[in-house]
């Protein structure tokens, strides 16, 4: 296969990115539940995510070049044939999708919002930012629906209803760091203006009332996707992926709680190893439930 030419950009020289707090990523991805043989699919997209999103974040490019960087990931993920290295993840999601069948469609549509969260890392509205985090979100558990053909339409929005939560988590459980490192606000813009507080209220360490009225407003419209994606588990025949999707479930709502007792200003808010277990315990009591006898 010819090799494409991509212009060098600074994501040649891309820091790799400072890892986020330790313990923020607890929610499994293509864990042994999932069958060996689909594995390798599973962590070609993860990693393709990964990547375009450490770019998106990194701190030391300019919003043009990390749009230019994504620019050049794309192209990657066409044609498959570049063997720059910061181009793998590309390369190797293009060679699993030919092996698959599988679309792009999904994963393109999580460039296009993530171009958009590189040239300005913030959103006004509520729906802005959920529909953001939704399609930065949702390739992944789409893309693993498909995998096991569980794909149907009732499943596929509770997915993407997961998905968009966990999304929604990590940008309140970081709080102020985001802020601090990348100018990002994990509320939408518009609430401040209504709650009539500066969005620079975010440098301080801890929150006051009004600020910790706005993490609430989020939790509840974070609680209701929550919501919408507690039935998932109980439509899907795959038992690992029924286990899986059982302790995600688990865990994501274990972080939301703990978000509503903790100040995410002080210190990114993470889930110690006891509240994991006993999360994962819950989700596995779940997902060892057999599927309802209506599911598909």
């Amino acid at each position: 296969m010819t090799e494409i030419l991509i212009a060098p950009t600074s994501a040649l020289h891309l820091r790799r990115p400072p890892r986020r707090v330790a313990g923020l990523d607890v929610f499994p991805v293509g864990s042994p539940l999932i069958p060996r043989p689909i594995r390798p699919h599973v962590f070609a997209l993860n990693r393709f995510i990964t990547w375009a999103n450490a770019i998106a974040d990194a701190p030391n490019l300019s919003p043009e070049v990390r749009v230019a960087s994504l620019d050049d990931l794309e192209r990657a993920l066409d044609y498959g044939g570049s063997r720059q290295r910061h181009l793998r993840p590309a390369r190797d999601l293009h060679h699993s999708l030919r092996a698959t069948g599988l679309s792009a469609r999904c994963v393109r549509h999580a460039l296009i919002a993530l171009r958009r969260e590189a040239a300005d890392h913030n959103f006004q509205s509520w729906d802005e930012l959920e529909t953001h985090c939704r399609a930065v979100a949702a390739p992944l558990g789409r893309y693993l629906l498909e995998l096991l053909d569980e794909s149907d339409s009732a499943n596929a929005h509770a997915c993407d209803a997961l998905c968009t939560s966990l999304r929604l988590l990590r940008r309140l459980q970081n709080g102020r760091h985001d802020w601090m490192i990348l100018g990002r606000s994990p509320l939408p813009l518009d609430w401040f203006k209504e709650e009539k507080i500066s969005v620079e209220r975010l440098i301080e360490n801890r929150c006051d009332p009004a600020l910790r009225h706005l993490f609430n407003r989020a939790l509840a419209r974070l609680d209701l996707l929550l919501e919408q994606a507690s039935p998932l588990p109980d439509t899907l025949r795959h038992a690992g992926l029924r286990l899986e999707t059982a302790v995600t479930l688990g865990l994501a709502t274990t972080l939301s709680h703990r978000l509503r007792r903790l100040d995410p200003m002080v210190t990114p808010v993470i889930l110690p190893p006891h509240h994991r277990l006993l999360a994962v315990a819950r989700g596995f009591a779940r997902g060892l439930t057999p599927p309802h006898s209506g599911a598909p």
